[in-house]
């Protein structure tokens, strides 16, 4: 791991293994030994007879053979599940990917109640295998674990409830409403996360939106020495390490963002010899990997929320009310911007020294991202123009910088002229354009 710095090298694991199939499962199996190994225990020198006495009308009474036969059981019909389990989990997968596009797979990966219930079934077998092993048939010695079986009968009813569970979250989870909500709630907690609230004593939200990038005055430049997208950047690392060598540091792109191996990801201004040393510090506080993930990017739900509704517009498809649901949800996470900052540039002073310089996205970027691709994917579609002009129209009433309502109106004339363009029924028209000059009566049209 040479070069990596720790934290961006965890946060890389930790986002690999939270939207993976095996953790999750691994871990509840490793639960599982060292349960079978405490109920062994507790069945060899715990239970004694008088101890028998006391619980033993709670727990399995049975001979050898039939602990065997209850556990073999158990396990066959566990591991039975669990193939049905995955594959109805492979089954919503192939829907997901078919219908609203292959990246939201990831949701589905990362659902904690597909990996817990998956896990739930892997670990009952393996438990009832070891249980199984340590049963003895010999007549001069037979030994039942009497707690252990319980245990393991216990599970299984626990799986029962388990498996209607999963059935039940599998049938909402393919539904369009459920996946579009569930980004929605992503793309929520990420503006909270990662934009700064204007009020707070942040220095990350120096500038305002309608800033100019900052001059490139650097002398050294910093090339990727990989290809991937810019995942999560230590900002604290960044931070130290210029103030440690006086100088600044400018990345090139924000986080989500592609980098091809040579192209230059940060840019230097400081002294000759301390190029080398920052050049590595760079390279270890900063994670690529092959896809885009949430962890710093904010753009991730809104581009997963634009292709849910271009696929919902596309003519093979041709479902509106899904991508007047999107809309809703971007609308959302636009409303919730209002009281952040949203300048081109994050800027981090240490001791009122510019030490560090990122990218960021502004507020006519975001609604840009959020409605331009879905404009321009209308088709005459009246029922999405509307609700894209009602959706912008709440947007601006919750909106008091006189920047960002120019932008919405900006927004919901190029709506307008899409429509003139596109919707062939007058009448159709006719009510786009009294709904614009109703809902946007200082745009002009």
């Amino acid at each position: 791991m040479r070069g990596k710095h720790i934290k961006s090298l965890l946060v890389s694991i930790w986002d690999r293994v939270r939207f993976s199939f095996w953790f999750t499962p691994g871990l509840m199996a490793l639960g599982s030994i060292l349960l079978s190994v405490g109920a062994i225990y507790a069945d060899t020198k715990l239970l004694d007879e008088y101890m028998l006495g006391i619980v033993g009308h709670w727990l399995y009474s049975g001979s050898a053979e039939g602990a065997s036969s209850v556990l073999t059981t158990i396990a066959s019909s566990m591991i039975t599940i669990a193939g049905v389990v995955f594959s109805m989990t492979l089954v919503a997968l192939t829907l997901a990917s078919s219908q609203f596009g292959p990246r939201l797979l990831r949701n589905y990966m990362g659902d904690r109640s597909n990996q817990v219930v998956l896990g739930t079934f892997i670990a009952t077998f393996l438990y009832c295998l070891l249980i199984l092993r340590t049963i003895r048939h010999e007549p001069d010695d037979p030994f039942v674990p009497h707690l252990s079986v319980t245990l393991g009968v216990l599970l299984a009813i626990i799986d029962v409830g388990v498996l209607i569970h999963f059935i039940h979250h599998v049938a909402l989870s393919v539904q369009g409403d459920t996946i579009i909500a569930r980004i929605g709630r992503e793309l929520n907690l990420a503006v909270e996360r990662l934009v700064p609230d204007e009020h707070a004593d942040d220095e990350a939200a120096n500038g305002d939106d309608d800033a100019d990038p900052r001059p490139d005055e650097y002398s050294h430049h910093v090339s990727c020495n990989a290809d991937g997208y810019l995942q999560y950047v230590d900002v604290d690392s960044l931070k130290q390490l210029a103030a440690d060598n006086k100088a600044r540091i400018r990345l090139a792109l924000r986080p989500g963002q592609f980098l091809a191996r040579g192209a230059r990801l940060a840019s230097l201004e400081c002294e000759q010899d301390a190029v080398e040393v920052l050049s590595r510090g760079v390279h270890s506080a900063v994670s690529l990997g092959y896809q885009p993930t949430s962890s710093q990017d904010v753009e991730f739900g809104i581009r997963q929320l634009v292709e849910v509704a271009l696929r919902a517009l596309s003519p093979g498809v041709n479902e509106p009310f899904t991508a007047v649901f999107c809309l809703d949800r971007l609308g959302g996470a636009l409303c919730r911007l209002e009281d952040r900052s949203l300048p081109r540039e994050r800027l981090y002073h240490v001791d009122d020294e510019l030490r560090l310089v990122i990218p960021a996205i502004g507020y006519a970027e975001f609604v840009s991202l959020a409605f331009d691709e879905i404009r321009g994917n209308l088709r005459g579609g009246q029922r999405v123009t509307l609700h894209m002009l009602e959706t912008l129209a709440m947007v601006h009433s919750v909106t008091s910088r006189r920047s960002r309502r120019r932008c919405l109106n900006d927004q919901a004339s190029l709506v307008l002229e899409s429509a003139r363009r596109d919707i062939t029924d007058a009448n159709d028209l006719q009510e786009v354009e009294q709904r614009f000059s109703e809902l946007f009566p200082d745009a002009g049209s």
